[in-house]
């Protein structure tokens, strides 16, 4: 299991924008998040990133329950990465942008083509690797 969800809240100035009962993830599944503005989409998946505390709720992730106090999160981070709403990240390449996240954890660059190219193939995009964002 990747990831699981218990009981999970998030409130912003008392207002409730997550609610969640129960949610298990498992590793190497394509998971489609829908629904309307306003609905959580962005708050559960910066949780999901250990970007964002949730108000109350448990969050496991491989197996272990989440600390979200301290300094412990950084090794989490390290192995999650979210890809912002936004578009466009840089005037550059689709390519480009995927690699950036690699380059800055130093990652060697014939590996970081090699993931690239595996990211871009898992989700159809192959064809667009030399295009420009825009």
């Amino acid at each position: 299991m990747l990831y699981k969800i218990n009981n999970m809240t998030k409130s912003y100035d008392g207002r409730r924008v997550l609610d969640i009962k129960d949610i298990y993830i498992e590793k190497g599944r394509v998971i489609g998040l829908l629904g309307p503005n306003g609905s959580g989409k962005t708050t559960l998946m910066e949780i999901l990133a250990f970007l964002l505390e949730p108000t109350s709720g448990e969050l496991w992730y491989e197996g272990s329950s989440v600390d979200f106090s301290g300094g412990r999160l950084i090794n989490l981070r390290r192995k999650v990465v979210l890809v912002q709403q936004q578009p466009i990240l840089f005037t550059t390449t689709v390519f480009n942008n995927v690699e950036l996240p690699l380059k800055i954890r130093k990652i060697d660059k014939q590996k970081r083509s090699g993931i690239v190219e595996e990211f871009l193939s898992l989700v159809g995009m192959e064809a667009f690797r030399d295009a420009r964002a825009h």
